[in-house]
């Protein structure tokens, strides 16, 4: 019978070596670690990292800041936005350089393929060793998961470990862009992403963007590395960030009075969820909506109500009733 082999050792800390942390954005993105940008849609998350590629590009100087990023190449993955008509629009307004970003995209004679996903760990090493990134952007998380379900904190430790490895191994800043639940408000923002608890965990920082009071808020939510930094307030103007200087903001503070009745959350949900998913069974939804704390009933009735304002609509495919987002290139529904 062959022995079966020791793959560990010990290692004392006297053979470990001191380090510094170094910084794409001190405190809020390290380099060499995980970090997330998280926020509601519409609320400027995808903004915000184009604003950062564009930066580290340019290496130019940080938001309300005097020191200037680490100059160097970019990798913006970006899962729901098309990269001629909206990206590259978005790094043109920030006068980014472009010889210094790029994306993953699928050779010729694999475009039948699926794209790249984070499991791909040694596809995305030898790129990163090609072009050496200072920042790599993958927004959002879940465009990127392929088959692990986000919200099983087992399998999303398993997946984003050896991402953290190749961050750490190639000393670039990785960000990834997540939602928040709408079912919850207030409290502790760690809690409110998106999928597992794992992710909060697994993150080095963490930056959420919300609504303030007539400005939008740059809250640094988690900081394992250094003190946590300052919440930044800005405005979205014509494709452009305004910033507006530093606020006061207490982490147990609500950041908004968000007063959506619960049909509202449950309408938003739909939205974004077929946004994502193109087409979904309700019951498909539902489960989905029940893990952030909606309930059937509320996510039937925000159905309802959606098809009744013609926004979306259902069609039936191998006997099965499909629910989707009504528009001009959408066939007509079946009610």
């Amino acid at each position: 019978m062959k022995e079966k082999t020791n793959r560990f050792q010990l290692t004392n800390f006297n053979d470990i070596e001191v380090k510094e942390v170094e910084w794409l954005w001190k405190p809020y993105f390290p380099m060499g670690k995980i970090s997330f940008i998280a926020g509601d849609p519409g609320s400027g998350k995808s903004f915000q990292t184009i604003l950062l590629a564009s930066i580290v590009s340019n290496g130019d100087k940080l938001p309300l800041s005097e020191v200037n990023a680490p100059k160097g190449v970019v990798i913006i993955q970006n899962g729901e936005d098309g990269a001629g008509d909206t990206i590259k629009k978005r790094l043109i307004s920030f006068h980014a350089n472009y010889d210094n970003i790029y994306m993953i995209d699928l050779k010729k004679e694999h475009e039948e393929s699926r794209d790249i996903m984070l499991s791909d760990v040694s596809e995305l090493d030898q790129l990163f060793e090609e072009i050496k990134p200072k920042l790599v952007i993958f927004d959002p998380i879940t465009a990127f998961l392929g088959d692990v379900d986000m919200n099983s904190a087992t399998k999303t430790r398993l997946l984003l470990k050896p991402i953290g490895k190749l961050a750490e191994k190639h000393n670039c800043a990785i960000v990834f862009v997540i939602h928040r639940n709408k079912g919850l408000t207030g409290s502790n923002q760690i809690y409110r992403l998106l999928g597992s608890i794992d992710f909060g965990g697994i993150a080095r920082s963490i930056v959420t963007i919300a609504k303030g009071n007539d400005e939008m808020l740059f809250i640094h939510t988690k900081s394992n590395l250094a003190e946590r930094g300052k919440t930044l307030a800005f405005r979205l103007i014509d494709d452009k960030i305004e910033w507006l200087g530093e606020r006061d903001y207490e982490e147990e503070q609500p950041i908004i009075s968000e007063t959506k009745r619960p049909r509202d959350i449950a309408k938003d949900f739909i939205l974004e969820y077929l946004a994502e998913h193109k087409k979904s069974e309700f019951k498909n939804m539902v489960a989905n909506a029940e893990k952030i704390g909606i309930s059937s009933k509320t996510l039937d009735r925000a159905k309802d109500d959606l098809r009744d304002d013609n926004i979306i609509a259902k069609k039936k495919e191998n006997n099965i009733w499909y629910w989707y987002l009504v528009d001009s290139n959408s066939p007509k529904p079946h009610i």
